[in-house]
C-alpha cells in the first residue's frame, strides 16, 4: 500500500500545482484545499484568461450554495448573483451568505418568460425542476427523484437576471431548465463570457433539451466548447449519464 501511495505522490504533487496556477491567474487564493475547490466548482474548466473580476458572476440553480462558496473561498471578493427557486433551500442560502455583502440572492426560477409556474419538489431536492422527471430515474441513481410536492415559484428570463450587467461566468445547473432559459435569454448571451453547464447524454425530464440541442445553440451565439468533467454513469448499467461541460467565447480576443 506505501509503495502504491508514493507512486500516486508525483500525481497529487502535479494537480496541485496545476490547481495553484489556475487560481493564481483568476488573481484567486490558494490555500491547503486549492485542488480539491477548483475540481469541485469546475474553474479548471474555465479558460485562464476569463476575467471573473469583470462584472458579476451568475450561480443558475444554486441549491445550497456550496458551488458559490468554494468560489469564495478560491476569490474571495467575487461578486456573484445566486439564482434558487426552491423556497426552503432560499432560506438556507439567506443564512449562509447574510455577511456576505459581495453575493446577491434571487428566490425564482429562469425560464423563457415571466411568470409563475408549478416547481417540482423531488426526494432529493437536487432533483427539484420546473419540469416533472422521467420514470425510470430512480433505477439509474438509486432514488430521489420522486414528487413529494408542487409549489409556485416565480420565474423571470436570463435577461432580466443579466440586465446590463457584463457577465464573465454563468454556472448553470437547473435540473431540465436549459432550453427555457435559452429561450428567454434575449441579447443576454452577448454579456455573458462563459457557460458553465450541465449536459445530459440521456433525457432526465420531460421536454428536457437534449446535449446535442444544447450544444448547438451555444455554438450559434458564439461559444466554442472548451472543457468538460469526468461524467456521472448510470448505477446499473455505467452507461454517461451526465457531464459538466464549459463553453466560452475564444475569438474575441481577451475574455
Amino acid at each position: 500500500m506505501r509503495r502504491f501511495l508514493r507512486t500516486l505522490a508525483p500525481l497529487r504533487l502535479y494537480e496541485e500545482v496545476r490547481a495553484r496556477k489556475i487560481v493564481t491567474a483568476h488573481r484567486g487564493k490558494t490555500s491547503l484545499l486549492t485542488s480539491r475547490l477548483v475540481e469541485t466548482t469546475r474553474l479548471n474548466l474555465i479558460p485562464p484568461s476569463l476575467d471573473l473580476r469583470d462584472g458579476i458572476v451568475l450561480d443558475l440553480g444554486a441549491h445550497r450554495g456550496d458551488w458559490t462558496a468554494s468560489m469564495l473561498r478560491l476569490i474571495p471578493d467575487l461578486r456573484v448573483l445566486a439564482v434558487e427557486p426552491n423556497p426552503t433551500l432560499f432560506k438556507v442560502l439567506e443564512e449562509r451568505f447574510m455577511d456576505k455583502p459581495t453575493v446577491d440572492l434571487l428566490n425564482v426560477a429562469i425560464g423563457s418568460q415571466r411568470g409563475t409556474a408549478p416547481f417540482f419538489i423531488t426526494g432529493s431536492d437536487h432533483n427539484s425542476s420546473l419540469l416533472p422527471p422521467r420514470k425510470g430515474m430512480d433505477r439509474s441513481y438509486g432514488g430521489g427523484w420522486n414528487v413529494d410536492q408542487e409549489v409556485p415559484i416565480e420565474v423571470i428570463t436570463l435577461q432580466d437576471a443579466v440586465g446590463n450587467r457584463r457577465v464573465p461566468l454563468v454556472k448553470v445547473d437547473i435540473q431540465g431548465g436549459e432550453r427555457a432559459m435559452l429561450e428567454g435569454a434575449g441579447d443576454a448571451l452577448d454579456d455573458i463570457g462563459a457557460v458553465l453547464i450541465e449536459m445530459v447524454a440521456t433525457s432526465h425530464y420531460e421536454g428536457d433539451a437534449s446535449m446535442s440541442f444544447l450544444h448547438e445553440e451555444l455554438c450559434r451565439h458564439g461559444f466554442a466548447l472548451y472543457g468538460i468533467s469526468e461524467p456521472r454513469r448510470d448505477i446499473s448499467t455505467g452507461a454517461i449519464l451526465w457531464f459538466d461541460a464549459c463553453y466560452a467565447r475564444l475569438n474575441d480576443g481577451p475574455l
